[in-house]
Order: C-alpha cells, then sequence, then structure tokens
C-alpha cells in the first residue's frame, strides 16, 4: 500500500463520512450525545472524564432503542450467534478507551493475557485485510471466543446498532460475502439488517466524536482488534491519548478501492 494510496483513501473515507451524517443520522440523538459529552468533558478533560463521555452516549442510545424496540422487526440475533464478528468494527479512540478500562476491571490477570495474546494474534491475521477477506478466511474479531463477545458489556456503539431479522442471511452473507454484498447493490437481493438501531448507534458515535472534535481531538476512524490491542498496552490509557492522539495511529482506517483497512507494516 502505498502512501499516494493511502492518502487518497482517508480522502474518499472523509467525503463519504460527510455522506453518511447527511443520509443516515438521527439529528436529536447526535445532539443529544454531543451536549451531555461536552457537558462531561469540560475544557481539559481526563482519561476517566473520556471514559465517562462513552458510557454516557452508550446510555442516551441504548435508552431511545429501548423505548422504541418494540416498534420495529424482532432480530434474530442470540447469543452464539456470530456470523457479523468477522468483518471490520469501525471505532473512534474514545469508545477503546472505554472498552480498555472494563477490561481493566472486568478480567482477572489471566484473562486478560489470553486477551492480548489473541488480540495480537488476530491483529497480524487481519493487517491489510478487507471485510471480505476476513469472511472468506474466517477471520474474527480479536475479541471474539467460541463464538461468544468476551466484552460484550464494553462493546463498541456500532456493535451494539448491529441486527438482523434473519439469522439465516448473515449465515449466508459469513460464506459467500462478495455475492450477496453485490446482490443487495445492485437491488437483486434484500439485505435484512436492522435499520433503526443502526442509524440510533451511528448517530451516537458521531455525536461522541463531534464532542472530542470541539476540543481539537480529530477521532479518525479505527479498527477494534488493532485499536484495542494498542491500547491495552498503555497504562492509563485515556490520559495518553489526550496528551498524543496518534498513539493509535498504526491501527487507523482507510479506504482502498471500496474497501476499509488498516495499515499493512
Amino acid at each position: 500500500m502505498t502512501g499516494d494510496e493511502i492518502s487518497n483513501g482517508l480522502n474518499e473515507l472523509t467525503e463519504e463520512m460527510r455522506l453518511w451524517e447527511k443520509d443516515s443520522i438521527e439529528p436529536a440523538l447526535m445532539s443529544a450525545v454531543f451536549e451531555n459529552c461536552c457537558g462531561i468533558l469540560g475544557n481539559n478533560p481526563t482519561g476517566h472524564e473520556v471514559s465517562e463521555a462513552v458510557a454516557t452516549a452508550v446510555a442516551i442510545t441504548e435508552q431511545v432503542w429501548s423505548d422504541i424496540e418494540n416498534e420495529s422487526l424482532a432480530p434474530a440475533c442470540e447469543k452464539g450467534c456470530a456470523w457479523c464478528c468477522h468483518q471490520t468494527v469501525m471505532v473512534i479512540a474514545p469508545e477503546v478507551i472505554f472498552l480498555a478500562g472494563q477490561v481493566d476491571r472486568l478480567f482477572d490477570t489471566a484473562k486478560r493475557s489470553e486477551l492480548r495474546a489473541r488480540l495480537g494474534r488476530q491483529r497480524k491475521l487481519i493487517e491489510g485485510k478487507t471485510t471480505a477477506d476476513r469472511q472468506t478466511n474466517s477471520f474474527a474479531c480479536g475479541v471474539l471466543v467460541d463464538g461468544e463477545c468476551s466484552v460484550h458489556q464494553g462493546r463498541p456503539l456500532l456493535c451494539r446498532g448491529a441486527f438482523s431479522s434473519d439469522a439465516g442471511f448473515c449465515r449466508h452473507l459469513f460464506e459467500n460475502f462478495v455475492e450477496v454484498i453485490a446482490a443487495i447493490d445492485s437491488g437483486a437481493r434484500e439485505g435484512k439488517f436492522l435499520h433503526t438501531p443502526k442509524i440510533l448507534f451511528d448517530s451516537a458515535q458521531l455525536g461522541l466524536s463531534k464532542a472530542f472534535q470541539k476540543l481539537g481531538y480529530k477521532c479518525p476512524p479505527l479498527e477494534l482488534t488493532a485499536a484495542l490491542d494498542i491500547a491495552l498496552s498503555l497504562p492509563d490509557v485515556g490520559d495518553v491519548w489526550l496528551g498524543e492522539e496518534s498513539i493509535f495511529a498504526p491501527a487507523a482506517l482507510t479506504k482502498i478501492g471500496n474497501y476499509y483497512v488498516t495499515s499493512s507494516s
């Protein structure tokens, strides 16, 4: 991957995010998350307040989704169904910092060591890989253990908004990713993803990002496995990131062609 390819991919990603914001965002929720997070962060936040802002964004959005969930199609998702856990998960640094704090709080020393080892292995496997590559080769997210999310309580916003009304569709997508996506894009097949929770949690992530951008942090999109591996290698990662945002640069996502990838070393 050349420097020009990465630069062009980042430019495309920025433009795509602008279009995404225009067409797929719930403005009231985004504003609520933004305003509440700004109130928590103030002008000179601490690492603890970074995590508190994320927890607030999660709580606000989970409440909204809970209030309207009965009006949506019933999700087919259940514990142990992990077809979707082999794709690129786009996160921002504050979410990763929050998740690292949850790991430190809930994992004992042995379990934390196992997670670090698994993240390191999976990070090498997925480096430079697209979602299509990851699905084809069964390269799972680094937090997936025996078909279950080992960090479910602290999972990122976009994972919280990922629901499907048909588990069989998800399995077929996993097994035939390129063909199924092409059929959806052409209109020959309908996707079975639930749009409402996706829009809500996407909006929350954007509102959270904007709260940090107000303070001068760029909050570029990161890949979850690589970013969490970095976060768990650094004590007090929230305070470290507030002083040097580039610590997560190796986990940055860029768009090459039609797909998002982490940088290749």
